[in-house]
């Protein structure tokens, strides 16, 4: 038995319950740095480079083993030249017609992973004192972005909970202009030694926000670090494209990153809405097989029973097809007056100003949105008119591209 120890090469120790001693196998040996020949020790000699705190647990552990004659493991911390290590045993019991003859003890240096468990710990509570007092939104994700945990005021600072962000790729709501890329992470310095940069945030509410943005690594966690700041938003110039403009950067966004289409008609119609002063808009899609209308999407900018009642169905009102079947932008007013010639029992249907805009794809009527302001005399302005088809051909680019990509 002693001769198959030393052929394995590795720490074991072979307790002879018989003659009360310890047999050592060179590598176990080499392990405790003591002479590298084969040798016996007594119990209490083996235990007295056991740590202190640790001697009970290791003799315990021994004694259990013993008793009910079953495999064990045990950690215990060495001193070795006045260093601290770590050890993890395996006791195996070999049972003989007498009774225990044996045990079999597998010993592992352990001191490398207890150091990355430390290393994890201290991380852990680094990190947590940071959560602790931080006011901007700080989000943790792995190196290839996707999100770990985020800070309690993303709710109030960005509209998200921090539950739904859980999970996604942080490159779906964040746009990095410059200074830092998920492709070349390794350029990021350790150990909290952040990089700057600047992002363009989408937000919950889809309109967006400039960020600036420290971006650490921590290389215990194996994770990444986005402290993010917002800047102030400089007060608004009055100017009569304002609104286009503050729509674009959502859309573009969107586009981008390729947002599913209903998020792309949440947008669309909100700004619409408020662009046009409309009580509501809808969507609908064109089914070319079955000639008909479908809604796809209803937006009512102040819902109220008024709006509900008077929201137009392609499937009920006979009517609305002879509308929605437009290639050109159209106003639409409840006077009769259109730029286009209607049927006259089809405009007395119409209540205030309408607006359709066509959905185009390859040339063919995919669909259009409706925009709807009811009660209201005043035609939309030709600017109005313009910048409302500029909204609706973000649309008709989003579903050409699905369309290409199918």
């Amino acid at each position: 038995m002693l001769h198959t120890i030393e052929q394995i090469g590795i720490g074991i120790a072979y307790w002879d319950f018989r003659n009360h001693k310890v047999h050592w196998s060179k590598q176990l040996a080499v392990l405790y740095g003591l002479e590298t020949e084969p040798f016996y020790r007594s119990c209490q000699d083996y235990l007295k480079y056991i740590h202190p705190e640790d001697r009970v647990e290791l003799k315990s552990m021994i004694k259990q083993v013993e008793q009910t004659r079953k495999n064990g493991e045990v950690e215990y911390r060495v001193y070795i030249d006045r260093q601290e290590k770590w050890f993890r045993s395996s006791f195996s019991p070999v049972i003989e017609s007498d009774g225990l003859a044996y045990i079999i003890e597998f010993v592992t240096d352990i001191s490398e992973l207890k150091s990355a468990q430390a290393a994890l710990v201290y991380s852990e509570l680094r990190w947590r004192s940071i959560l602790g007092c931080i006011s901007d939104v700080l989000i943790e994700t792995t190196f290839s972005g996707e999100i770990i945990s985020t800070t309690d005021s993303i709710v109030s600072l960005w509209g998200y909970h921090p539950e739904e962000l859980r999970g996604i790729n942080l490159r779906s709501i964040v746009e990095f202009e410059e200074g830092f890329s998920f492709e070349t992470p390794s350029s990021i310095d350790s150990d909290f030694r952040p990089i700057s940069a600047t992002a363009n945030v989408l937000l919950k509410s889809l309109s967006c926000r400039t960020s600036q943005c420290r971006v650490h690594v921590d290389t215990v966690r194996q994770t990444l670090l986005f402290i993010f700041t917002s800047h102030p938003s400089p007060a608004p110039q009055p100017s009569s494209t304002s609104p286009v403009r503050s729509v674009i950067p959502n859309l573009t966004y969107a586009l981008a990153n390729r947002c599913p289409l209903p998020t792309l008609y949440s947008i669309v119609s909100e700004h619409l809405a408020g662009l046009l002063q409309a009580d509501c808009v809808h969507i609908y899609q064109y089914h070319l097989e079955q000639t008909r209308w479908h809604t796809i999407y209803d937006y009512c900018q102040h819902p109220n029973p008024q709006c509900a009642a008077r929201i137009p169905s392609p499937e009920k009102d006979m009517f609305l097809p002879q509308m929605l079947d437009r290639l050109e932008p159209t106003q639409i007013h409840g006077s009769g007056q259109a730029n286009h010639a209607f049927v006259s029992n089809v405009m007395t249907q119409v209540v205030g100003t309408w607006m359709v805009l066509p959905i185009l794809v390859n040339a063919s009527l995919w669909g259009c949105i409706l925009v709807m302001r009811l009660d209201k005399a005043d035609r939309w302005t030709e600017q109005e008119f313009s910048q409302a088809i500029s909204i609706g051909d973000y649309l008709n680019l989003a579903i050409a591209a699905r369309r290409s990509g199918e």
